[in-house]
Formats: C-alpha cells, sequence, structure tokens
C-alpha cells in the first residue's frame, strides 16, 4: 500500500457476510472520505460472491485489503482480524449491513481535539440514498444496550453502533468474544480501563444483524446478554498452572506407547486434522509429528514438512514416508533451532504442553509463518484434568480458552478460531483417569474412538461446548507483517 497521507489517519474495519449487492458501494463510499487511509474488510466466510467483489476492488483500488475466513467465525473474530491489520491512527468499526452511514467527521473530531478515547455513533434517523427506510433499535438491541449500561455506567444508546477509537486504545482491550456479545464485551473492556467514551449523534446503526449477513435472533441477543453477564465478573487472565512432568528421555519412551495407542484411533485422528483442514495453506509444517498419525491425512491436502525433535520419531516417519514426495521429514527442535523455512500453516497437534516456555514456542511459530499465515494448535484442556498420565507423557500445562488465547496475542498471532472439542472426553477422564488413576487402554480408546468419536464431531459442527477434553485454536500472523 502506499504510504499515508498526512490528513489520512482512519483505517475502517468492516466485517461482512453475504453482501454482494452492496459491499462495493459501501466500500466505495467510505473510500470517498478523506481521512480515510484503508478499509480493511474481513469477510466471515461469505456463500455468495462478497469476498470476490471487494477482491477485484482491491485490485483497482490499493487502499482496500481483504481478509478472508475459511470458517465463519462471527462478528467478534472478524473484527479483532480486521483491528490486527489496520494501520491507522484511529480506527472506525463499522459492519457492511448498516441501513445508515455514520458521519465519519462527527464520530472522529471527538478522538482528534482530546475529548474522547473512544465515539459511539449514536441512533440518528437519517436513511442512505436508496436505502431501506429508517429503523429504531429493535428490542433485542435495546435490552442489550440496557443491560450493557447497568454494569458499565456508560450511558449508550446503542452499543451496536459505529464507533471509532484511537488505536492504541483497542489494542489494549482484551477482546476475545467470537459473536455479536463482542459489542458488549468491547464497551465492558473500555468501562473497565476507564478509557473516555462518548457518544455522538453521528449514525443510525442496530442490533438488526450481526455484523455477518443475517439478522440477530433471539439466541443471539441471548448471547449478547450473557456477555454483559460474564464480563462484569470477568477477573484478569491468569498463566496456565506450570506442573513438573518426568524427564524427556522418559518421557518419550512412554510416549512412545501412547502414540502406537492413538494410531488406531482413526476416527479421532480424522476429527483434528478436519479442524485444520479449513485454514491449511499449500505448505505445511507440522511441529512434533511423532509417529506421523496425522501425517498421512494432512498430505492429501498439502505438502507436509513433518518434523520432531525425537529421534525415535524422526526415524520411524522417515521409513513411514520414504516414498511419498508429499513428505518431507526432518529432525527439528522448534525451541532451539532456526526458523527452517517460510509456511502457509503450522501444525502442533498436542505438542505445546509438552514445551517447558510454550510463549517462546508460539513465537517461534510465528516466525515460520508467513504474513496471513495460520498457527493450527491442539491442546490438553482444563487444569482440572491434570492426572498422573499428564505427569508421566510430559506435559507441564493444560489450558484453559482464555490462556490460550492469551498466550497466541501475547505470540504476535491474531485468534480466530477457538474452541474447546471433545466434553464427553473430558467427563470420561474426570471419572477414570483423573479420579481413579487409571491410564488410558488400547481396548476403550478403541472403542470410544469406534462408538462415539464420530457422533460427537457430528454434534459440534453445530454445537460449540462449553468445555472439553482438548482446546483448538486457529490463529494467524498478520497480513501487515509483510510491511514491517
Amino acid at each position: 500500500m502506499p504510504d499515508a497521507r498526512p490528513e489520512a489517519l482512519v483505517s475502517v474495519v468492516m466485517p461482512c457476510r453475504n453482501e454482494e449487492r452492496r459491499i462495493e458501494a459501501v466500500v466505495r463510499r467510505r473510500l470517498g472520505q478523506p481521512a480515510v487511509l484503508e478499509v480493511v474488510v474481513v469477510d466471515d466466510a461469505s456463500e455468495d460472491g462478497t469476498a470476490d467483489q471487494v477482491a477485484k476492488l482491491a485490485v483497482e483500488e490499493p487502499r482496500v485489503l481483504l481478509v478472508r475466513h475459511a470458517r465463519r467465525l462471527g462478528r467478534g473474530a472478524a473484527v479483532r482480524r480486521g483491528l490486527a491489520e489496520a494501520r491507522g491512527d484511529l480506527v472506525l468499526v463499522e459492519p457492511a449491513v448498516l441501513d445508515h452511514e455514520p458521519a465519519v467527521d462527527e464520530l472522529l473530531a471527538p478522538l482528534l481535539d482530546g475529548r474522547a478515547d473512544a465515539n459511539y455513533g449514536a441512533p440518528a434517523v437519517t436513511a442512505l440514498p436508496g436505502g431501506p427506510a429508517a429503523r429504531r433499535r429493535s428490542p433485542g438491541g435495546g435490552l442489550v444496550t440496557r443491560a450493557s449500561n447497568l454494569v458499565t455506567g456508560l450511558g449508550l444508546r446503542d452499543v451496536a453502533a459505529p464507533k471509532a477509537f484511537r488505536r492504541e486504545v483497542l489494542q489494549s482491550l482484551d477482546l476475545e468474544e467470537d459473536g455479536v456479545g463482542f459489542d458488549a464485551e468491547v464497551a465492558a473492556e473500555l468501562a473497565r480501563a476507564g478509557w473516555r467514551v462518548l457518544e455522538t449523534g453521528a449514525a443510525a446503526a442496530a442490533l438488526t444483524s450481526d455484523g455477518a449477513g443475517r439478522r440477530a435472533g433471539a439466541l443471539d441477543v441471548g448471547r449478547a446478554l450473557w456477555s454483559v453477564a460474564r464480563y462484569r465478573r470477568r477477573r484478569p487472565v491468569q498463566p496456565a498452572r506450570v506442573h513438573e512432568p518426568q524427564d524427556f528421555d522418559g518421557a518419550d519412551d512412554e510416549l512412545a506407547d501412547v502414540l502406537d495407542t492413538l494410531e488406531g484411533a482413526s476416527n479421532y485422528a480424522d476429527w483434528i486434522v478436519n479442524l485444520f483442514v479449513p485454514h491449511l495453506g499449500d505448505q505445511v509444517l507440522e511441529v512434533g509429528a511423532g509417529h506421523g498419525t496425522l501425517v498421512s491425512r494432512l498430505a492429501r491436502h498439502a505438502h507436509v514438512t513433518a518434523s520432531d525433535a525425537s529421534e525415535r520419531c524422526v526415524a520411524t516417519m522417515a521409513r513411514a514416508f520414504a516414498k511419498d514426495e508429499r513428505v518431507t521429514v526432518r529432525a527439528f527442535d522448534l525451541l532451539m533451532d532456526e526458523p527452517t523455512g517460510a509456511f502457509d500453516s503450522v501444525v502442533m497437534a498436542n505438542v505445546l504442553e509438552h514445551l517447558p516456555d510454550d510463549v517462546l514456542a508460539l513465537r517461534k511459530v510465528h516466525e515460520q509463518l508467513l504474513p496471513g499465515g495460520a498457527a493450527l494448535v491442539f491442546v490438553p484442556a482444563l487444569d482440572a484434568l491434570y492426572s498422573r498420565f499428564d505427569h508421566k507423557i510430559g506435559h507441564y500445562r493444560r489450558y484453559d480458552r482464555r490462556q490460550l488465547a492469551a498466550l497466541a496475542r501475547q505470540a504476535g498471532l491474531v485468534v480466530g478460531e477457538l474452541r474447546y472439542v471433545n466434553p464427553v472426553g473430558a467427563l470420561g477422564w474426570l471419572v477414570t483417569v483423573r479420579g481413579l488413576g487409571r491410564f488410558p487402554n488400547p481396548g476403550a480408546v478403541a472403542a470410544f474412538d469406534r462408538h462415539v468419536v464420530p457422533r460427537l464431531e457430528a454434534i459440534e459442527r453445530r454445537w460449540r461446548p462449553p468445555v472439553g477434553q482438548s482446546l483448538f485454536l486457529a490463529a494467524h500472523r498478520p497480513l501487515a507483517d509483510a510491511a514491517s
């Protein structure tokens, strides 16, 4: 992109989904504002031609940046991704589904003259030319706003309105919400941190859409209300508790048996790879590939560099993939060795918990990725499940959702998809492994894999459980890194 003009201060972050008919007009109107440095459009896995429309516009207009989600993640996830790419001193967040256009000058004025750190565009009544008639806030939107105001004391008329921030304000906020609860989360975090918040009559937004191409329903409103209640009591993130595992050689011997057992759990291995696939690029590095259980599955979609710090594992994979042109096997210690190259994706399945310095490990992953590349991480979840078995196979820790998100952010990665996996396994683990002190046995693993895993995977395609035996993270290196 060209260097910013002195007056070009604003990055517009625009989440969208299935807005093919009007996305080009909305973006062009924004580009017509003299203060706009760039428009960052985050397409949340549209099923129409929205992304193609923006891609064509980006060829013509270098101030347009398109970011695509491989899988639908929600308004909050889309905005977070856009914020990571924004370069302006000021950031305007507005969805592409607004019925009314906020007056940018009015939104920015309190930030430029030092009266505010964040400014909300209060609902107005003037419709866009050719747009639908002005509408007032939906009952659900008003309910969420009133609940938010009770918690924050901000007195906003619409938490879902377009909003402008100084960029350092946004960068300081601990944002996690993926869906429509994002707006309530932003308000709570602004109030918690004591930032100066104003609301000016500069826009007409409404919680009539989730910012991703569909109207918000009762379930969305319920989630937003839950976010208000949750963020009221949210405490600062504490790092994952670190345990002292068995030494590497002893754990490596134990892991050999575990890996042999897991090789028979084909449905479970398929499930993990199915989580990875939408985010994979053409060149994939698997760190800690073990005996190669996932390698052959990943190689159906990309060229895979399969690596491990264990000489035993490297030798096993070298024999298994000697004639497979899609796979390169190499010895590699993520924490000790220099980066091996630039990859579209780096995969770590049940590896991060084995490394003493997990922050350094993810920073090393960041170095391995091309700008825009994906770090795909699968780890054991919940410290309450840490057991003798975890100790014996070399686990330093188990993670919760907020801990893993904070870890990714410390490493310079942008959190995209982050979800718990396998709540049934968590319950079984709590009772048998944590409670009774038993170790997983091949027969039980095979039975669970055959009878339970396929059904669980089908259910979790439509439902994200609040807890699970494992956590899956898809995080990205910002595209903006290419310019640095």
